[in-house]
């Protein structure tokens, strides 16, 4: 999307939440309720048409002018083994 008033980059970068993900992992190693803590990330790239997008999101702020695009998707799971 060429010129966004707000940098989607800083909202969808995974990478930018890894102390908060390093603070959880730390959190639950002292508990000593749990296994070590593992991090499973998941990406995709799906393209998507102005009218998909605009399904899900409002139609201010410059979203509106887009044809089609391409979105970079992440989610990341911290999960540890319960062992006691």
């Amino acid at each position: 999307m060429p010129d966004p008033p707000f940098d989607w980059r800083r909202m969808t970068n995974p990478d930018s939440c890894s102390s908060g993900f390093a603070q959880a992992a730390q959190g639950i190693r002292g508990t000593a309720a749990f296994g070590e803590p593992e991090e499973w990330r998941f990406g995709w790239h799906p393209v998507r048409t102005r009218e998909e997008w605009l399904d899900q999101v409002p139609t201010f702020g410059g979203t509106g002018s887009c044809g089609s695009f391409s979105v970079r998707y992440s989610a990341v799971v911290l999960s540890a083994v319960r062992t006691c």
